[in-house]
């Protein structure tokens, strides 16, 4: 009898191991600085970019992995959460405490985003998506580093080939144009119901 239980168990376990470690619906990210809509803060300085949705369980594990790494960073930019909030509902990312600890620990600027229209532009569909863009140029262009997730898998927090390649975008940007890893996480407003799982 136990044994036929546990081989029940087989597909659902066979279910959430691929749930877990299939990516999320990436877009080509612009490899140049694109939405007038959004300010980019110091020109001087990189800008990193986190597109999240707040049911999304594995944003938590986004901003867990980017606030170790902004440790590693060792010199200024810019950071902006765009938050792409539950429809039908008043929403506060203020009582959410991985939002508001991670704004803090990341000096980020918080911008919502309806259906993620925001972050669309940048490529984003994916909550965890991040994108990273270097110091603005003589043309004031900003040029693409990174872009891709920070996790290992969904809500996976540990050492990962996306942080890996970001803190490399971060530290030797001349040398890491447009780098990228796949995001793991539910889809934004901006993603058609068949990519990812919008919670």
């Amino acid at each position: 009898m136990a044994g036929l239980w546990i081989l029940a168990l087989v597909p659902g376990v066979r279910y959430l191991l691929k749930f877990e470690n299939t990516a999320g619906k990436q877009g080509l990210a612009a490899l140049d600085w694109s939405s007038a809509a959004l300010r980019s803060g110091d020109p001087h300085l990189p800008t990193l970019l986190v597109a999240l949705h707040p049911k999304c369980s594995c944003s938590d594990a986004t901003l867990s992995e980017l606030e170790d790494a902004a440790q590693t960073f060792h010199s200024p930019y810019n950071a902006i959460l765009l938050i792409d909030p539950p429809l039908g509902t008043t929403f506060d990312w203020q009582k959410i405490n991985s939002y508001r600890e991670a704004q803090k620990a990341l000096r980020a600027a918080v911008v919502l985003d309806p259906g993620g229209k925001l972050a669309a532009g940048f490529g984003a569909f994916t909550s965890g998506d991040v994108v990273l863009y270097s110091a603005e140029d003589t043309h004031s262009r900003r040029s693409l580093l990174f872009a891709g997730g920070v996790t290992g898998a969904r809500g996976m927090v540990g050492s990962n080939r996306g942080v890996e390649v970001l803190e490399a975008a971060f530290h030797h940007p001349g040398k890491n144009l447009h780098a990228t890893a796949p995001v793991f996480g539910c889809g934004l407003g901006n993603a058609p119901a068949a990519e990812g799982n919008k919670q």
